[in-house]
C-alpha cells in the first residue's frame, strides 16, 4: 500500500493598500526551514559535477547569509522602508526597462538608446545564464521574511538582475551627464555645475536604493548583490567609450602620481561602426541571427522551472530586432535623413533662412509639446502591444504544425519543461494570450512571499528532493493568486501544472525581435514623418 497523498497547507493573505507589508507577516527567525539543512540531493542528481560543487559553496554561504539578514530586518525593519523598499525595487524591474527603453528613440536620443538596450540587455542575459548555471537559491526563508513584488522570487538568486542593472544604468547615465557638464573638446559645457551635482546625487540614490532594497527584502544575499554590482561595472567599462576620471596624488618633495580611472574600453562604439559601415553587405545578419540563435540554445537549463530563460530570450531578441533594424535602415533609406532633424511642435524654435532660432516658449508650447509627448508614448507603446497580440497569435498557430513536420525530417532541440509539438494539437488560447508582467499587476503581487523557486522556504511538506521537486512558476502564480484568502490546501502530486511550449521559444524571439524593430526604427521615422518631431532641439 503506497503511501497517503502529500499535501501543502499555508495560508494566503494580500495586505491591504493601507497596511503596510510588515502588518501581519511573520517575525524573523533564525530557526532554518528543513529544507536549508537537507534534501539538496536533487541538485547534485541533475547538474554536472562542477555546476553541483559551485552550487554547495553558493548554498553554504547562503545559510550563514540567512541569519544575518534576517538579524538586519530584525533591526531596522518599519512600515515605512517596508513600503519604500519594497516599490522602489520596481525601477529595477524588466517591466520598468521595457517601459522606459523606447522613450530614447521616441525623442530622437537614438545612439544613447542603442547603448542603453544593449548594456541592460547583456546585464539582463549574463545574469540570467549565471542564475540557471548554478541555481543558487535565494535567502532561506525563514528565517528571513522576504517581501516580493511582482514574480521575480520565483528566479534563482545569485546574481542580482536587479544590482547589475541599476549600476551599468547609472554609469552609462553618468557618463553621458559627465560629458556635458565638463566636455573634452574644450568646447562651453551644455549643463550647469548645480544640475550636474544634482543629477549624479539622484543616480546615486537610484542606485544604493535598488541594491539595498535586494538585501533589505530579502529577495538576495550581501553576496548576491556584491556579484551583481561587478557584473554592472564590467559591462558597462567594457560597453562605454567614457574618457575616465583623472586622479592625481601630488606629495611636494616625493612624487606625484597621476592615472585615470574607469577608463571605457568602447566596445559599444565598435559595434555601432560595424552596424553602420557595412551596409552594402549581409555580414550584420548573417552574424548577429545565428549567434543570437546559438545564445538561445545554449542557455542553460536549470534543474527548476527558472523564468530566467524567458527573460534571457526577450531582450536578447529585442537587441537582435534593433541592430539588424539599424542595418537594413543604412542600408535601404528607410532611415530619411530629414527625419532626424524634425523637431517636435512646442520646442520653441524657429526655422529660418540662417538654420534654427530659439524663440520664446509661452504656456501655450509647453502644453503643445507635453500634449505631443503624451501621444508620442501612447501610439508607440500602443503600437508595441498590437504587434504583440497579432504576432504571437499568428505564430502559435503556425510554428506548431511546422514543427511537427521537422520532427519528421530531423530531430528538433528540445528544452526541459518545453513541451515538444509532437504531444500537442495547439496551444491553448490561454497560454498563447499569457502577457509579459505588466505594472497593473504589481498591486496584486506585492506582500509577503509564500514560497518559490530555490528559495528555500520552509513549507512543510515541500521537499527539494527528485521526487518531488520545486513549485513551478505557474503553480507559485495561481497559489498567490487563489481565491480562498485565508487557505488552501494544494495535492503536491496531483496540481495541474501549466505547460511551456517549445512554439513558445521561437515566438518569443520572432516577437521581442519585431517590437526591437518598431520601438527603435520604425515609430521614429513615424513620428517624423507625420510632423509630430523627435527631439526638443537642434
Amino acid at each position: 500500500m503506497g503511501d497517503p497523498p502529500r499535501t501543502v497547507a499555508f495560508s494566503l493573505s494580500q495586505p491591504s493598500s493601507a497596511a503596510s507589508s510588515r502588518a501581519g507577516s511573520p517575525a524573523p527567525s533564525e530557526k532554518m526551514g528543513p529544507e536549508s539543512d537537507d534534501g539538496m540531493d536533487v541538485y547534485d542528481a541533475t547538474l554536472p559535477a562542477w555546476r553541483a560543487a559551485v552550487r554547495r559553496r553558493l548554498v553554504a554561504g547562503i545559510r550563514v547569509e540567512s541569519v544575518l539578514v534576517a538579524r538586519m530586518q530584525d533591526a531596522i525593519r518599519s512600515p515605512f522602508l517596508d513600503k519604500y523598499f519594497l516599490h522602489s525595487s520596481a525601477l529595477g524591474t524588466h517591466t520598468f526597462f521595457m517601459a522606459f527603453l523606447p522613450m530614447p528613440f521616441f525623442f530622437g536620443y537614438d545612439e544613447l538608446g542603442r547603448g542603453l538596450i544593449i548594456l541592460i540587455g547583456l546585464g539582463i542575459y549574463v545574469t540570467s545564464v549565471i542564475k540557471d548555471l548554478f541555481c543558487s537559491p535565494r535567502p532561506f526563508a525563514p528565517p528571513v521574511t522576504r517581501l516580493t513584488i511582482g514574480t521575480h522570487h520565483l528566479e534563482y538568486g545569485m546574481p542580482s538582475t536587479h544590482c547589475t542593472n541599476s549600476v551599468s544604468l547609472a554609469l552609462f547615465l553618468f557618463a553621458h551627464i559627465h560629458q556635458l557638464a565638463f566636455p573634452a573638446t574644450g568646447a562651453p559645457p551644455s549643463l550647469s555645475l548645480p544640475a550636474y551635482a544634482a543629477m549624479t546625487t539622484g543616480l546615486v540614490i537610484y542606485a544604493n536604493s535598488i541594491i539595498f532594497s535586494r538585501v533589505y527584502t530579502a529577495m538576495h544575499s550581501f553576496t548576491d548583490c556584491a556579484v551583481g554590482v561587478y557584473f554592472g561595472f564590467i559591462l558597462w567599462l567594457a560597453q562605454t567609450s567614457f574618457a575616465g576620471l583623472p586622479i592625481s596624488l601630488n606629495f611636494p618633495g616625493l612624487f606625484t602620481y597621476s592615472t585615470t580611472i574607469c577608463r571605457g574600453w568602447g566596445w559599444g562604439d565598435h559595434l555601432e561602426a560595424w552596424v553602420h559601415r557595412t551596409p552594402s553587405s549581409l555580414a550584420v545578419p548573417f552574424t548577429l541571427i545565428p549567434l543570437a540563435l546559438l545564445a538561445v540554445n545554449q542557455h542553460p537549463q536549470p534543474v527548476d522551472d527558472c523564468p530566467c530563460f524567458e527573460d534571457a530570450i526577450a531582450i536578447g531578441s529585442v537587441m537582435l530586432g534593433m541592430l539588424v533594424a539599424r542595418w537594413g535602415a543604412v542600408r535601404w533609406g528607410a532611415h530619411i535623413p530629414g527625419v532626424q532633424g524634425v523637431l517636435m511642435p512646442g520646442s520653441g524654435w524657429v526655422l529660418g533662412p540662417e538654420g534654427w532660432t530659439a524663440t520664446p516658449r509661452s504656456w501655450t508650447d509647453v502644453g503643445i509639446w507635453w500634449s505631443i509627448a503624451l501621444l508620442k508614448m501612447t501610439v508607440g507603446i500602443g503600437a508595441i502591444f498590437v504587434w504583440r497580440l497579432i504576432a504571437k497569435a499568428a505564430l502559435h498557430r503556425m510554428l506548431p504544425p511546422t514543427f511537427r513536420f521537422l520532427a519528421t525530417l530531423m530531430r528538433l532541440p528540445n528544452r526541459r519543461f518545453y513541451t515538444p509539438a509532437t504531444e500537442y494539437e495547439e496551444v491553448p488560447p490561454v497560454a498563447a494570450l499569457r502577457s509579459i508582467p505588466s505594472v497593473i499587476d504589481l498591486p496584486v503581487t506585492a506582500g509577503i512571499e509564500v514560497g518559490g523557486i530555490g528559495s528555500g522556504s520552509g513549507i512543510d511538506g515541500v521537499q527539494y528532493k527528485a521526487n518531488g521537486g520545486l513549485r513551478r512558476r505557474a503553480e507559485a502564480v495561481e497559489a498567490a493568486r487563489g481565491k480562498d484568502a485565508d487557505s488552501q490546501t494544494l495535492d503536491a502530486d496531483d496540481r495541474e501544472q501549466v505547460k511551456h511550449y517549445d512554439a513558445d521559444v521561437l515566438t518569443k524571439v520572432i516577437v521581442y525581435a519585431g517590437i526591437g524593430v518598431i520601438s527603435c526604427e520604425l515609430m521614429p521615422v513615424l513620428f517624423g514623418k507625420i510632423g509630430w518631431g523627435l527631439r526638443s532641439s537642434p
